[in-house]
């Protein structure tokens, strides 16, 4: 196997092998054979490269599709999305997301680690490129899926009357509980963030939010906090 040589990693990457190998495994005609090899294929680490074909062969039905689906079109579907939550689970046991972060698989993969409470990897990495949209998205599903860990708003440490009452300043602070209560060395955060109280960042429409997103970017509010 070329992966044993020293330059193993690179000699694939170049040759593309792992693309031939999954090209390979979808024209085999049995379609448990078929799964098996693929699933192979993804726990070696190759889920990019079953991803991007998934994505190419637009294997997923949809709309008008659905409803003209024949049996073996279901058992695919069905294959296809099993496929879809190994190549997710081999993500996060690798942390390695960048073949799935801006793929019209990101949502469900946000989802994903979500549910499986495991979004704190996935967080440094938004914030560190200012998707405070996503990140707040990631935030509010993990409380979704957890309600036992979600904080109470009630009583919250802003008493500002412009931002009580205003849905984006409790999603504001959601995230700034999130952080405030993860011991992960991924959201590790610094001395001068802690005092910060995100809610009095937030203004009250969504053109001003946007405006403030840019500021924090431009001055590395959120970039304080994370450490990749």
């Amino acid at each position: 196997m070329a992966e044993g040589e020293p330059n193993g990693a690179e000699i694939v990457s170049q040759m593309d092998l792992y693309g031939f190998a999954v090209k390979c495994a979808m024209i085999i005609p049995k379609p448990v054979a078929r799964f098996e090899a693929l699933v192979r294929i993804i726990r070696a680490g190759a889920f990019g490269s079953v991803l991007q074909e998934l994505l190419d062969t637009s294997c997923f039905l949809d709309g008008d599709q659905n409803e003209m689906a024949t049996e073996d079109d279901s058992g695919e579907f069905a294959d296809n999305f099993r496929l879809i939550q190994e190549i997710f689970s081999e993500a996060a046991k690798r942390k390695d997301y960048s073949s799935i972060l801006a793929t019209p698989f990101e949502p469900g993969f946000v989802e994903y680690l979500a549910a499986t409470a495991d979004i704190d990897y996935l967080l440094s990495l938004l914030l560190e490129d200012k998707r405070m949209e996503t990140a707040l998205n990631a935030v509010e599903l993990f409380y979704e899926y957890h309600p036992a860990a979600a904080p109470s708003l009630d009583s919250t440490k802003t008493g500002d009357e412009d931002t009580m009452g205003n849905p984006d300043s409790k999603r504001w602070e959601l995230i700034e509980a999130y952080l405030e209560s993860s011991e992960s060395a991924h959201l590790e955060r610094s001395g001068d963030a802690e005092t910060m109280e995100i809610g009095n960042l937030v203004l009250s429409d969504d053109s001003e939010m946007e405006g403030q997103e840019d500021t924090w970017a431009e001055g590395g509010i959120m970039a304080d906090r994370v450490h990749v």
